[in-house]
Formats: C-alpha cells, structure tokens, sequence
C-alpha cells in the first residue's frame, strides 16, 4: 500500500510530474535535437552572428555563409591549447591558415567539436577565421579556444561578413530583434504610441467609458437587489445578452464591411484557397499554394456561401460576404462561450457576465473574426466541443448519442485546422481518465463512450487525413514541411533561453514587440493586434484606432491579473478536491500553451508566436478569468467595484478600437504610401538617371540610404548607379552595405561578381557568381 503522503497528495504529485516532464522534453528538445533551431547556452562563450537589420518578410532557405574572424596576441606559445566551436548549422575554422576543424556530415550541429592547438599557436599575433554555412536561419558561431591563462571566446569584439557584405562586429545572438536596427534606423514599432502616453491622450474618452460603466454597474445592482433568489443569468435572460452581444459585433463587423481583404494574417492566399475552390472545382492540397495544406471546411463554407449569394468570383463585392461568414463564426463562438460559462458557473449572474465581458470584447477575437481566416471557425468549434464534453461530465453521461455528437463536432474542428488535435487529446483523455479513476473497464462502456467519440471524429474528417496520407505518406503538412514544397524562414530563426523570458516591451512599445520574446508576442498579440494583421511596416497598417489601443494594453493589466489569480485559484481547489471539469478546462489550457512553446522553439519566427493560435482554450482563459475577477472582489467591497469598473473601462476601450472610423476601407492611402521613408527619394533619383543627369540621381541616391540605412533598395540603387558610371570602387562598397541587408539578392550578388571582374579579383567573383547561382530569382 502507498504511504499516507502519497495517498493524500497523489493528485499533486501527478500535476508536478506531468508539468516536469512537459518541461524537460521540451528543454531536451531545444538542448538536443539538432532539428529544433535552438542555440543552447555554453558557459563563457556566446553565439555570434552578423549584424542584419530586423527583416518582417520570410527569406528563402538557400545556403548563405559568413566569415568570422579575430586577431588576437600571444606572449608565449603554451605547451596546451585546446579549441571548442559549434557551428549554426555547417562550417569550419582555420588558425593562422591552417584547417583546424570543420563539421562532419550527419552529425548534430548541437556537439561541440574539440581540438588540440597548441603546435599553431605562435608568440605574438594569431588569426583565427570561421566560415559558418545556414540555409534556413543567420549562420552563428560558439567558439572558445583555452590558451594560457586569457582564453578567447566568441564575443562582440569579433567582425563577420555575411555573404561578402561589408565586415561590421558581430552581434550576440541574444540581442533581441528589437535592438537590431542601425542607428539612425527607426525600431520597428518604435512610431506608435507607448500605452502610457496613449492613456493619458486618450484620458477624457477613457473617463467617458468608466462613467457608462458605473451606469451599467448601478443599473445591475439595482436589478440584483430586485430579486429574491441570488442572480442568475437563466434562459431567458441568458437569450438577451447573447442578443445583446449579437448586435454589438453585428454594428462592428457591418461597419467595417468594406475592410480590405488584403488585411490579415496571409489573408490573400486565404482567398486564393477559396478562389481555387470556386474556379477549378476542387479541393488542393498542401503543395498547390502557400495555405492549403489548412483542411477544408472553412474554405468550403466560404466558397459555398458565395455561390448561394451568386458571386462566381472573389473579388471585392465578395468581401462583405466573408466578413459576414466571419461575424457568424463570431457568433458561434460566443454562444458557446456564454453556454460553457453557464454550465461552470451554475447561471450565476456576476462570474458568467464577468467571463463573457472578456470573451465578448477581447480584442484578439475581434480582429480575427474579422479577417478571412479559418483562425475563428476553429476556435468556434474548439469551444463548442468543450461545452459537449462539460455537458457529458457534469451530467456522467455514457450515452453513445452524446458522445458521437461529441466526436462529430472534434471531427469539424479537425477538419477545419489541424491543430484542433489539441483539444481532441485534452477531451480524451479526461474522459479516459474519469473512466480510470472510477475502476470502469467493461469494453462496453469504452466502446459506447470514446469509441463512439472516436467513430464520430472519423466519420467527419478521416477522409481529409486519409487524402493528404496519400499523397504525402502522413496526415499532417505543414507549410514549413519539405513535403509542401517551400523552403523558407522569418527573423531571428534561431531560438535563446532570452526569446522565453524576456518581457515588457508590449508595456511601452506594443506594436511588433513580438521582435523582442515570446511573452510580449502573446501579449501583445492578446491584447491588441500587435502585429498588425501581418502588415510588414506600420505606414501599411489596418485601420484601427491605434491610440486606444496602446491604451488597451495598459488596462488589459488587470484582466491579466484576473486570469493568473483565477489559474492560482483552480490550481489550488483542483488539487484540493479534484473533479473532471476542472481537469478538462486546465488540461486543454496548458495542453494549449505547451503546443505554442513547441511551435515557437521549432519555428522561432517573431511571426509564428501569436495568442490566436490559443483560441481553442477561450473557454478556460475566459472561466478563469471569471473566476479570478471573483477571488478578487470578494472580501473588499470598494475594491470589488474598482476591478468591474476597470473591466468594463477597458471592454469600450477594446470595442471602439475596432470601429472603422467613416467605414474606411483599410486602404492604403496615397499620404501612407508617400510615408514610407526613402521611396520619394528613389522614385526622383530613378527618374533623374533617365534623364541623364547621373549626379543627380547618385546624390538622391546616398540621400536615401541616410534616411533608411538598413533598407537594401537604397543601397542597390546607388551601388547600381555607381556601377553604371564607372565608379566601379564606390559600387562596390555600395553594393556590399545592400547585402547587409538583402544577403539572399541574386541581381547584387551579379552585380557584384561583374564589378569584382573588373577588379581583377577574380576569387571574388567566382564566390559571388556561384552564389547567385544557388539563390532562387
């Protein structure tokens, strides 16, 4: 028999084990598989790389290198040197001209390689030179080299040249992304408002909200000392403010009807799956366009909803209609929402309209309703099949019809994004696990309870995952998959212990602070749309009231603070006095956050971290939430009406972010275009070099790469010019600053290997010359 400790706390103890174990396979995975992008941490010496400027757009994966290199003095030969390096992923070193280790194929880039020294080193000056080879993220280099009693280790002081760039000191690789701009570059972001000035130019309307929520705060007290029994939100009045809900998202959505399709994370090739879906009359797959690898069902609905509206085309009559197929997935979602809160919180009036408040004006939700995506359909379904399974839990169903509806609605979640696995692994197994606990084991019941769950998923969407197992020998491709025929990567592409921990800048730069770590991307992805619906500058930004949202941002600190009391709360009960619904709403929460951890570790893209991905666990985060706002009211009553007036503060703030002002379009204006920094420049030099006047149009040139230093288009430009005037010398250092930043340009690498002919360096244009080969046109 157990001893009495474990007996007591067997639940506890099984929570810490699964947590640990989650946490050590994940580090494993970051320290170990040389697949997951991660630079692990060697004590001493730091990754280096060369110093590109931030880049939004996703770069090809085609082999680039850099070169490293260090001089470093001596005062005596030491009888014992010993030389460690790791390469991100291939390269070699050489000291003092001679080859001294270079990777091996086949093994992991992640084990250091060791050798012995001593026999090169000379007394005074040695020069120690790496080349590092990546194709699918920045080369990076760890080198430590013990000699005497001052080892030399990787560090700023080294320079690097990227692809034959002009040589620059390296930076350490964990320098965030939002200090990598060069100065007299703007930081991306940097332009918009921080949330405390915002606040404070916003402070009247901010005001104006707090007194329209003190209203509504008096008009439902009022109504709760009207009533006998405790307040409760039963059918009637449950109808009423989903209607109410209903019509505020209705207004929005109908008010931003017009809103341009291009907005929206990959939006276009979203409409281009659509669009393949209506003309050719079929469904694709994942190597036939950038998003179709996604299952089908939202694409269908949208293809079928425009058919039925008599549109044969997506084109921009057609963009109200799958706005609107946007607002009823909304819709979906939130009356599930209000279902799921009911269930949890017996109808009780105060918690239910706490976590609806937080589901109904959450701005995440907001924006993606609203973009073409297949993001809020999933969520919609994802939430629909926890409310079934709170359903079955708290009523201790068995019965098959139950638990096949269950598994159909899994299925449409399946279908509609592969992801949905997650919240298919939470529901069964806490149905598994509530079978185990009871000591059930007829096959019967299992048969009638998870094998009808099971029997309903696949009836729904086994077919799609049988499809794809055909063509790509599994069932799950993804864009990043060699199999789908792209081969890519985004900024930093690499990992740090940093990325995970950082936090803070979403607090006073929001907007891509998603460059910085991890916990500011969901922050502010969360809480606002922070990276701007996947425009790459902010002059191409949706048209949203920005100022209010960086207001929103300071006040979402409180709904923030809700949410971890009320997870410190559930934690606490669960362990106390365990029950199946609580298992079900933290499992998929955690389930839910350990797959965006995961993800972010394999694709370490500052684009790939995104609250949204976290849609499916709404329910939890909004009950928890709930439960939070609570604990935190429960003793003081001044401070119980200071959190409902904050919350609902920052509800209008959240509302009126999203309302279009005048129903614009979200097009980018002529003054946004002519906003972007060097382009009037380039346009006049261009036009000057038609004319002749090459002076000119160099000057306008040189005027555009001081504006915008990090922006290769400046740089090509002149280096072009140069070139073309027979400045072959000043073209090439031109032309050199342009690969700093576009190191994956074939037409410079051209240019460059030409000029180098002339030169008379001919190992130059060979190198430059081989790799506009390698890079795609």
């Amino acid at each position: 028999m157990p001893p009495p400790f474990l007996r007591r706390h067997w639940l506890l103890l099984t929570l810490l084990a699964a947590l640990l174990a989650g946490a050590a396979w994940l580090a494993a995975e970051a320290l170990f598989d040389s697949g997951i992008p991660f630079l692990p941490a060697r004590a001493g010496a730091s990754w280096i790389l060369y110093p590109t400027p931030p880049v939004s757009l996703s770069q090809p994966a085609v082999d680039v290198d850099t070169v490293f290199r260090r001089a470093f003095v001596l005062d005596r030969r030491p009888l014992v040197a010993t030389l460690d390096v790791l390469w991100f992923r291939r390269g070699a070193v050489w000291l003092n001209g001679t080859l001294i280790a270079q990777s091996a194929p086949g093994r992991s880039w992640k084990l250091s390689t060791r050798v012995e020294v001593a026999r090169l080193l000379l007394p005074g000056e040695n020069r120690i030179v790496a080349r590092v080879v990546n194709g699918s993220g920045p080369p990076a280099l760890c080198l430590s080299l013990a000699a005497g009693s001052r080892p030399l280790k990787t560090d700023g002081a080294w320079e690097a040249s990227l692809a034959g760039a002009t040589w620059r000191p390296a930076r350490l690789a964990m320098t965030p992304m939002s200090e990598w701009s060069s100065p007299g570059s703007p930081t991306p972001g940097a332009e918009t408002s921080s949330p405390a000035v915002a606040a404070r130019a916003n402070l009247p309307l901010l005001l104006l909200f707090a007194a329209l929520t003190v209203a509504a705060l008096a008009a439902f007290r009022s109504w709760e000392r009207r009533r006998v029994a405790p307040a409760r939100f039963t059918g009637r009045g449950a109808t009423i403010l989903f209607l109410a809900v209903a019509v505020a998202w209705g207004a929005l959505f109908w008010n931003a009807r017009r809103l341009s399709p291009d907005w929206g994370f990959d939006s276009p090739s979203h409409l281009e799956y659509v669009r393949s879906i209506l003309e050719r009359g079929r469904l694709p797959l994942a190597d036939e366009g950038w998003e179709m690898y996604q299952p089908p069902l939202y694409y269908l609905l949208a293809a079928g909803l425009l058919r039925l509206t008599g549109h044969s085309a997506v084109d921009a009559t057609a963009v109200p209609v799958l706005h609107g197929l946007g607002w009823l997935a909304g819709l979906v979602q939130i009356a599930a929402l209000l279902a799921g809160l009911r269930l949890l919180f017996d109808d009780r009036a105060r918690p239910v309209l706490a976590g609806l408040c937080l589901a109904a004006f959450l701005p995440m939700q907001f924006y993606v309703f609203q973009y073409v995506s297949n993001e809020g359909l999933h969520a919609a379904l994802a939430t629909l099949a926890l409310v079934l399974a709170l359903r079955i839990l708290k009523r201790e169903e068995t019965s098959p019809r139950s638990h096949l509806a269950l598994g159909a609605v899994l299925g449409l979640a399946m279908l509609t994004k592969f992801s949905a696995l997650v919240t298919v692994a939470a529901v069964g197994a806490v149905l598994a696990g509530r079978l185990t606990a009871r000591r059930v084991w007829a096959p019967l019941v299992w048969a009638r309870t998870l094998g009808c769950l099971a029997l309903g998923l696949l009836l729904v969407c086994g077919w799609h995952y049988a499809r794809v197992t055909l063509r790509f020998g599994k069932p799950l491709v993804g864009n990043w998959d060699a199999a789908a025929g792209f081969a890519w990567w985004m900024d930093p592409g690499y990992g740090t212990a940093g990325q995970l921990v950082r936090f803070g800048r979403s607090l006073t730069a929001p907007v891509f602070s998603a460059f910085h770590s991890l916990p500011d991307a969901i922050y502010s992805t969360l809480w606002g749309d922070g990276l701007l619906g996947g425009a790459t500058v902010i002059s191409l930004r949706p048209p949203w009231n920005y100022g209010l949202m960086a207001a929103g941002y300071l006040l979402a600190l409180l709904p923030s603070l809700a949410l971890l009391v009320g997870l410190a709360a559930a934690l606490v009960r669960f362990v106390r006095a365990p029950r199946a619904e609580a298992a079900l709403l933290l499992g998929a929460l955690f389930a839910t956050a350990f797959a965006v951890v995961a993800l972010a570790l394999k694709l370490p893209f500052y684009a790939q971290a995104k609250a949204f991905y976290g849609l499916s666990a709404m329910l939890p985060i909004c009950a928890l939430a709930a439960w939070g706002c609570e604990v935190l009211t429960r003793r003081q009553r001044l401070a119980g009406a200071l959190v409902y007036v904050l919350l609902g503060t920052w509800s209008l703030c959240s509302y009126f972010t999203f309302w279009v002002a005048g129903g614009s379009t979200g097009e980018p204006s002529p003054a946004a275009l002519a906003a972007l920094d060097p382009e009037g420049l380039l346009a006049r030099s261009e036009a000057a070099a038609r004319r002749g006047d090459r002076e000119e149009a160099v000057a306008l040139a040189r005027r555009a790469t001081a504006l915008a230093p990090d922006r290769p288009a400046a740089w090509s430009q002149l280096g072009f010019l140069l070139a073309g005037a027979g400045r072959s010398a000043e073209a090439i250092d031109a032309l050199r600053e342009a690969l700093r930043t576009a190191p994956r340009d074939p037409e410079i690498h051209d240019r460059l290997a030409r000029l180098y002919v002339l030169q008379g360096e001919a190992q130059l244009a060979r190198y430059h010359l081989q790799t506009a080969a390698r890079l795609p046109r």
